[in-house]
């Protein structure tokens, strides 16, 4: 069976901080099939974006990074599955 990787909005700040290196390299290694994104930290990407310096080129640069991954709503079969699968972190 094929792991699928959810990520956290820890990994995804580091990410949009850092679109280059070890974490981006692991990330950008699997395909992005195998990568999910929660809607609460897509969520919690956006109002961090909203809030910081710069609001109008952090949400833009949340919905590019977002928009490749499935975007999964957060419920009781989402919480059952993430204990099945890795992270990345």
């Amino acid at each position: 069976m094929t792991s699928v990787y959810y990520l956290d909005s820890n990994i995804c700040i580091f990410y949009l901080c850092k679109p280059f290196g070890s974490l981006a390299d692991k990330i950008n290694s699997f395909s992005r099939k195998r990568i999910k994104i929660p809607a609460i930290v897509k969520a919690e990407l956006l109002v961090g974006a909203v809030k910081s310096a710069k609001p109008e080129q952090n949400i833009e640069e949340v919905e590019v990074f977002c928009k490749p991954y499935e975007i999964i709503p957060f419920d009781k079969l989402y919480a059952h599955d993430l204990r099945k699968n890795e992270s990345l972190s």
